[in-house]
């Protein structure tokens, strides 16, 4: 079974469809509904569309739990940046907000972006300008050169896009998650 964490984001329904749609076994609740994370297999944290304090400590919250145990995490838009801003990392807020299809190309090879390149939805204000030293860079545009990440040694990604809104490739992503996710080791 997979949580997915609905932010408020405007595309929190079309990710927990294509979830479901891959996986068969998602739960939804808001940040606030969430209490303990036993019997996940993963965490998927949806973008928001407005910023508030409470989103903030609840997703921290999640994230550091979900770390502890183990568990699979992938952070999408303000996911990933609440990645970053809770292991330590840092944000910048760009001049004026994107919306749009951009190229992604693929600097690491990992088991979530198969990919050299891709077209992926992007639709934010702010972008993770400094990785913390337990994280790698995957992925960068022209945009952010820290457009996917990862920390070290763990199945915790983040990507700044909205691989629900991206199409095929969007799907070849949370595919991969599912299939990392299902392929879980025990403790």
């Amino acid at each position: 079974m997979i949580l997915v964490v609905d932010n408020g984001s405007s595309s929190a329904r079309a990710l927990v469809d294509a979830m479901r749609r891959l996986s068969g076994r998602v739960d939804s609740m808001t940040h606030e509904q969430v209490g303990e994370l036993d019997g996940y297999s993963g965490v998927v944290l949806s973008g928001r569309a407005a910023a508030g304090k409470a989103s903030n400590v609840n997703n921290a919250r999640i994230l550091r739990a979900a770390e502890r145990e183990g568990t699979p995490i992938l952070g999408i838009c303000y996911g990933c940046e609440a990645l970053a801003l809770t292991f330590g990392g840092t944000l910048r807020r760009l001049e004026s907000r994107t919306s749009e299809m951009r190229k992604v190309e693929v600097l690491k090879n990992n088991r979530l972006m198969r990919q050299r390149e891709f077209l992926a939805y992007e639709s934010h204000g702010f972008v993770v300008s400094r990785l913390p030293k337990t994280m790698d860079r995957l992925a960068a545009s022209s945009v952010s050169v820290n457009e996917a990440f990862r920390v070290r040694g763990r199945e915790i990604y983040g990507v700044q896009f909205h691989p629900e809104l991206s199409g095929e490739s969007g799907m070849r992503i949370l595919r991969n998650f599912v299939e990392i996710c299902a392929n879980r080791l025990p403790g």
